[in-house]
């Protein structure tokens, strides 16, 4: 549910990635983000994430990346303008690579409508949808805060979802 980045400054470290055990034995995960804020903050993550980290690692332990971000270039490789990104290197746009993994993979469709779309929103708003519905003590304020939106934001969109829990 977190924002893209859109700098090396704000790329996810393996270091600002905690987990731990709450009072039930249960593993939470939290991630340090710094997006949109001076003063970054702790993240929870959906306990899907697990399997995420796991593959991401992985990733890397087969291509033999040897690196402290989460999700780092897979390659060397030399831009057009001649720079170079070597392989280990953080992507520094969540954004642009969005772009690239959607054309290497064929799912890039300009005209098809937003909703028929593959989007980084959609993800972010399937992980809010998610947290309401299959935890609907958490208060609205805290998955905003969470999520670093508003409640009123998360509350126009989302609404829809108790009329269907409670029907």
């Amino acid at each position: 549910g977190i924002q893209p980045w859109q700098t090396v400054k704000s790329a996810i470290k393996l270091e600002n990635i905690r987990f731990s055990k709450d009072r039930k034995k249960n593993e939470t995960i939290h991630i340090w983000r710094e997006e949109k804020v001076s003063k970054g903050s702790w993240v929870a993550a959906e306990p899907y994430f697990r399997r995420i980290y796991d593959r991401i690692m992985d990733f890397h332990a087969i291509n033999e990346i040897e690196t402290e971000y989460l999700f780092p270039h897979p390659a060397t490789i030399t831009k057009s303008n001649g720079k170079i990104i070597r392989k280990g290197d953080p992507i520094a746009s969540f954004n642009q690579q969005w772009q690239n993994m959607l054309r290497h993979f064929g799912w890039y469709d300009p005209n098809a409508e937003l909703k028929d779309r593959l989007t980084q929103y959609g993800i972010r708003h399937r992980y809010a949808g998610r947290r309401l519905r299959e935890n609907p003590e958490i208060p609205i304020i805290t998955l905003a805060k969470q999520m670093r939106t508003s409640a009123t934001m998360l509350s126009n969109i989302y609404t829809h979802l108790d009329n269907e829990r409670d029907y």
